[in-house]
Protein backbone atom coordinates (compact mmCIF):
# COMPACT_ATOMS: atom_id res chain seq x y z
CA UNK A 1 0.00 0.00 0.00
CA UNK A 2 3.29 2.31 0.76
CA UNK A 3 4.38 1.85 -2.23
CA UNK A 4 1.05 2.50 -4.38
CA UNK A 5 0.83 5.38 -2.23
CA UNK A 6 4.19 6.83 -3.40
CA UNK A 7 3.62 5.90 -6.70
CA UNK A 8 0.44 8.37 -7.07
CA UNK A 9 2.23 11.16 -4.79
CA UNK A 10 5.20 10.56 -7.89
CA UNK A 11 2.15 10.65 -10.65
CA UNK A 12 0.69 13.95 -9.42
CA UNK A 13 3.99 15.68 -8.83
CA UNK A 14 4.87 14.51 -12.38
CA UNK A 15 1.28 16.26 -14.11
CA UNK A 16 2.52 19.57 -11.71
CA UNK A 17 6.22 19.34 -13.22
CA UNK A 18 4.73 19.40 -16.56
CA UNK A 19 2.64 22.15 -15.62
CA UNK A 20 -0.77 22.87 -17.45
CA UNK A 21 -1.43 23.00 -21.17
CA UNK A 22 -3.94 25.53 -22.20
CA UNK A 23 -5.95 25.53 -25.34
CA UNK A 24 -7.60 28.17 -27.48
CA UNK A 25 -10.00 27.44 -30.53
CA UNK A 26 -11.72 29.90 -32.78
CA UNK A 27 -13.53 29.05 -35.84
CA UNK A 28 -14.96 31.85 -38.21
CA UNK A 29 -15.94 34.29 -39.63
CA UNK A 30 -15.32 37.18 -37.33
CA UNK A 31 -12.81 40.01 -38.01
CA UNK A 32 -11.68 41.94 -40.99
CA UNK A 33 -10.38 39.63 -44.31
CA UNK A 34 -8.59 42.99 -45.96
CA UNK A 35 -5.32 40.57 -45.12
CA UNK A 36 -6.85 37.01 -46.14
CA UNK A 37 -10.00 34.74 -45.09
CA UNK A 38 -9.33 33.29 -41.70
CA UNK A 39 -11.39 29.96 -41.14
CA UNK A 40 -9.51 28.96 -37.66
CA UNK A 41 -7.56 29.18 -35.52
CA UNK A 42 -5.68 26.54 -32.43
CA UNK A 43 -3.53 27.56 -30.39
CA UNK A 44 -1.98 25.59 -27.27
CA UNK A 45 -0.02 27.16 -24.62
CA UNK A 46 2.24 25.00 -21.72
CA UNK A 47 2.38 27.14 -18.02
CA UNK A 48 5.56 25.27 -17.04
CA UNK A 49 7.71 24.50 -20.99
CA UNK A 50 6.35 27.54 -22.00
CA UNK A 51 6.12 26.27 -25.47
CA UNK A 52 3.62 28.40 -27.18
CA UNK A 53 1.64 27.68 -30.59
CA UNK A 54 -0.22 29.28 -32.73
CA UNK A 55 -1.82 27.38 -35.83
CA UNK A 56 -4.18 29.95 -38.61
CA UNK A 57 -6.08 28.59 -41.14
CA UNK A 58 -7.06 30.85 -44.16
CA UNK A 59 -9.97 29.70 -46.76
CA UNK A 60 -7.49 31.38 -49.59
CA UNK A 61 -3.85 31.69 -50.14
CA UNK A 62 -3.28 35.65 -50.12
CA UNK A 63 -2.18 36.38 -46.68
CA UNK A 64 1.98 36.57 -46.33
CA UNK A 65 2.04 36.69 -42.70
CA UNK A 66 0.85 37.95 -39.54
CA UNK A 67 1.50 40.14 -36.30
CA UNK A 68 0.62 38.61 -33.21
CA UNK A 69 -0.01 39.33 -29.32
CA UNK A 70 -1.68 37.64 -26.66
CA UNK A 71 -2.33 37.67 -22.92
CA UNK A 72 -4.23 35.94 -20.26
CA UNK A 73 -7.20 37.55 -20.43
CA UNK A 74 -7.68 41.69 -21.60
CA UNK A 75 -7.45 42.52 -25.21
CA UNK A 76 -3.74 42.91 -25.84
CA UNK A 77 -4.17 46.15 -27.51
CA UNK A 78 -3.91 49.56 -25.47
CA UNK A 79 -1.62 47.50 -23.12
CA UNK A 80 1.69 49.00 -23.59
CA UNK A 81 5.08 47.84 -22.24
CA UNK A 82 3.71 44.07 -20.73
CA UNK A 83 3.66 41.75 -23.81
CA UNK A 84 5.48 41.00 -26.55
CA UNK A 85 4.49 41.31 -30.48
CA UNK A 86 5.41 38.43 -32.88
CA UNK A 87 6.15 39.62 -36.54
CA UNK A 88 5.64 36.12 -38.86
CA UNK A 89 6.97 37.09 -42.01
CA UNK A 90 5.95 34.42 -44.96
CA UNK A 91 6.92 36.29 -47.87
CA UNK A 92 10.33 34.73 -48.44
CA UNK A 93 11.70 31.06 -49.29
CA UNK A 94 11.52 30.72 -45.39
CA UNK A 95 9.81 32.21 -42.67
CA UNK A 96 10.82 34.72 -40.96
CA UNK A 97 10.11 35.26 -37.18
CA UNK A 98 10.79 38.26 -35.02
CA UNK A 99 9.34 39.13 -31.35
CA UNK A 100 9.28 42.44 -29.91
CA UNK A 101 8.00 44.48 -27.24
CA UNK A 102 4.79 45.75 -28.15
CA UNK A 103 3.96 49.09 -27.83
CA UNK A 104 0.12 48.56 -27.48
CA UNK A 105 -0.74 50.85 -30.18
CA UNK A 106 -3.00 50.14 -33.09
CA UNK A 107 -0.70 49.52 -35.57
CA UNK A 108 2.49 47.43 -36.46
CA UNK A 109 5.18 50.14 -35.57
CA UNK A 110 6.56 48.09 -32.34
CA UNK A 111 9.72 47.12 -34.25
CA UNK A 112 10.47 51.20 -34.55
CA UNK A 113 8.81 52.36 -31.55
CA UNK A 114 10.03 50.99 -28.69
CA UNK A 115 12.61 48.73 -31.00
CA UNK A 116 13.26 46.60 -28.58
CA UNK A 117 14.36 43.23 -30.32
CA UNK A 118 12.91 40.03 -27.55
CA UNK A 119 13.84 37.11 -30.04
CA UNK A 120 14.27 35.85 -33.69
CA UNK A 121 14.38 32.96 -35.64
CA UNK A 122 18.24 33.19 -36.03
CA UNK A 123 18.37 32.06 -32.35
CA UNK A 124 18.12 28.17 -32.26
CA UNK A 125 16.44 27.96 -28.79
CA UNK A 126 13.12 29.80 -29.62
CA UNK A 127 11.80 28.44 -33.10
CA UNK A 128 10.70 24.76 -33.30
CA UNK A 129 8.40 25.08 -35.91
CA UNK A 130 7.62 28.30 -38.89
CA UNK A 131 5.38 27.29 -41.49
CA UNK A 132 3.30 28.61 -44.59
CA UNK A 133 1.63 25.79 -46.17
CA UNK A 134 -0.31 26.28 -49.67
CA UNK A 135 -2.66 23.51 -49.19
CA UNK A 136 -3.79 21.47 -52.63
CA UNK A 137 -8.06 22.51 -51.90
CA UNK A 138 -7.09 26.56 -51.98
CA UNK A 139 -6.42 27.08 -48.35
CA UNK A 140 -3.29 28.29 -46.48
CA UNK A 141 -2.09 27.05 -42.91
CA UNK A 142 0.23 29.08 -40.44
CA UNK A 143 1.96 27.39 -38.23
CA UNK A 144 4.45 28.54 -35.23
CA UNK A 145 5.69 27.01 -32.50
CA UNK A 146 8.41 28.66 -30.16
CA UNK A 147 10.02 28.09 -26.53
CA UNK A 148 8.66 31.99 -25.11
CA UNK A 149 11.05 31.01 -21.69
CA UNK A 150 13.36 33.71 -23.12
CA UNK A 151 10.65 36.14 -23.96
CA UNK A 152 9.06 35.82 -20.95
CA UNK A 153 12.27 36.59 -19.08
CA UNK A 154 13.11 39.50 -20.48
CA UNK A 155 12.46 41.67 -18.19
CA UNK A 156 11.40 40.71 -14.30
CA UNK A 157 8.79 42.77 -13.55
CA UNK A 158 5.49 41.80 -12.05
CA UNK A 159 3.69 43.54 -15.54
CA UNK A 160 5.94 42.01 -17.72
CA UNK A 161 3.84 38.94 -19.74
CA UNK A 162 5.82 38.03 -22.70
CA UNK A 163 3.35 35.99 -24.61
CA UNK A 164 1.33 33.52 -22.91
CA UNK A 165 -2.00 32.44 -21.30
CA UNK A 166 -3.87 30.22 -18.92
CA UNK A 167 -8.08 30.09 -18.40
CA UNK A 168 -8.24 32.88 -20.43
CA UNK A 169 -6.93 34.50 -23.81
CA UNK A 170 -7.09 38.08 -24.95
CA UNK A 171 -5.80 38.09 -28.71
CA UNK A 172 -4.80 40.62 -31.25
CA UNK A 173 -4.11 39.07 -34.55
CA UNK A 174 -3.51 40.73 -37.98
CA UNK A 175 -2.66 38.84 -41.05
CA UNK A 176 -1.31 40.41 -44.07
CA UNK A 177 -1.55 40.40 -47.45
CA UNK A 178 0.86 41.98 -50.35
CA UNK A 179 3.44 42.11 -47.40
CA UNK A 180 6.35 43.96 -47.79
CA UNK A 181 9.57 43.45 -45.49
CA UNK A 182 13.27 44.47 -45.16
CA UNK A 183 15.65 43.83 -42.31
CA UNK A 184 18.86 45.00 -41.66
CA UNK A 185 22.55 43.27 -41.07
CA UNK A 186 21.74 41.87 -37.42
CA UNK A 187 18.38 40.29 -38.57
CA UNK A 188 16.31 43.48 -37.64
CA UNK A 189 13.09 44.54 -39.15
CA UNK A 190 12.99 48.22 -41.37
CA UNK A 191 9.92 48.17 -42.98
CA UNK A 192 6.51 45.55 -42.92
CA UNK A 193 3.85 47.14 -45.12
CA UNK A 194 0.64 45.63 -46.29
CA UNK A 195 -2.86 45.53 -46.75
CA UNK A 196 -4.16 44.09 -42.72
CA UNK A 197 -7.27 42.02 -41.61
CA UNK A 198 -8.18 42.04 -37.81
CA UNK A 199 -8.91 39.69 -35.26
CA UNK A 200 -9.31 40.88 -31.38
CA UNK A 201 -10.74 39.11 -28.68
CA UNK A 202 -10.54 39.80 -24.34
CA UNK A 203 -11.39 37.51 -21.99
CA UNK A 204 -12.19 34.25 -24.18
CA UNK A 205 -12.33 31.06 -22.57
CA UNK A 206 -9.41 28.35 -22.75
CA UNK A 207 -9.28 24.58 -22.59
CA UNK A 208 -7.25 22.61 -20.07
CA UNK A 209 -5.58 19.33 -21.88
CA UNK A 210 -4.83 17.38 -18.85
CA UNK A 211 -2.17 15.41 -18.88
CA UNK A 212 -1.91 11.90 -20.79
CA UNK A 213 -3.37 9.20 -18.64
CA UNK A 214 -0.81 6.64 -19.78
CA UNK A 215 1.88 8.39 -18.10
CA UNK A 216 0.16 8.20 -14.54
CA UNK A 217 -0.76 4.40 -14.82
CA UNK A 218 2.90 3.97 -15.64
CA UNK A 219 4.08 5.61 -12.17
CA UNK A 220 1.28 3.75 -10.74
CA UNK A 221 1.90 0.39 -12.04
CA UNK A 222 5.47 0.98 -11.10
CA UNK A 223 4.58 1.22 -7.88
CA UNK A 224 2.80 -2.07 -7.87
CA UNK A 225 5.55 -3.65 -9.24
CA UNK A 226 7.95 -2.49 -6.26
CA UNK A 227 5.45 -3.49 -3.59
CA UNK A 228 5.31 -7.06 -5.28
CA UNK A 229 9.14 -7.37 -4.63
CA UNK A 230 9.23 -6.39 -1.64
CA UNK A 231 6.58 -8.39 -0.22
Amino acid sequence: MRSITIAALIAASSGALAGDTYSWDWTGPGGSDRGGAMSSINSTYNTSTEVFRWEANFSNQISDGFTLAVNAGANPKGIRGELALIYFDATGSDVNVTAYEYNGQNNITSFANPGVLLNQSGDADFIRTATATNNADGTRTFVLEFDATTINSFYETEDWGGVAFDESIGVWFHPFKNLNTAYDNNGMLTQWSGSQGWLDFADQYTTSIPMPAAGAMGFAGLGLVAGRRRR
